[in-house]
């Protein structure tokens, strides 16, 4: 009788183990890439908006009163990111990204100020520096083992932060450079 219930209880464990693996290699597949692909293409006039445009090398954004000269073959494109707008300056070599959101101050930006804001920020040689005129804080942070640049300051009750690769200085540095502010 014994060896009876433990054929009845192996056969319905292996019953168990069967339908169990149909039912979870029943789920439909997903392909990642086609999600991803159908996710960029969400990019709509609601996401892109028309803040700045590129003219003869030049991004102006008259949302933000400024204007950036870029090296020869870069663009730029604004993205409404909720909570501020993104413009992402690029060629195929190079990509920089400006976030700019809401400040409730309009204050001249200093490492200390940072430092008290964000108390756990990792600022590596952080430097103040002037962007068109406006104090600024310069630094390198580290992002899982990657070195980037990164560019903050306040003007017109906006906070503008600017994230680059740090091997990529030397562009940045230029693109900063041409950062002029309408009067």
């Amino acid at each position: 009788m014994n060896k009876k219930l433990i054929k009845i209880v192996i056969t319905f464990v292996a019953i168990f183990i069967i339908v169990g693996f149909f039912i979870f290699n029943s789920k439909p597949k997903v392909d990642h890439q086609e999600l991803i692909d159908s996710e960029s293409s969400l990019e709509t006039e609601d996401t892109q908006i028309n803040l700045g445009k590129v003219e003869n090398g030049k991004y102006t954004n008259d949302a933000y009163g400024f204007s950036l000269t870029l090296p020869a073959g870069m663009t730029a494109t604004n993205f409404n990111e909720g909570e501020g707008t993104t413009i992402l300056v690029s060629n195929g070599t190079f990509q920089m990204q400006i976030f700019v959101s809401q400040f409730d101050e309009d204050i001249s930006l200093t490492i200390a100020r940072i430092k008290k804001d964000v108390p756990d920020i990792k600022m590596i040689e952080p430097i103040e520096i002037k962007t068109g005129g406006v104090a600024t804080v310069a630094f390198y942070s580290n992002d899982n083992g990657e070195k980037n640049r990164e560019i903050w300051f306040v003007r017109g009750g906006y906070l503008y932060q600017v994230l680059a690769k740090a091997s990529d200085d030397n562009t940045t540095g230029t693109v900063m450079e041409g950062w002029k502010w309408k009067e």
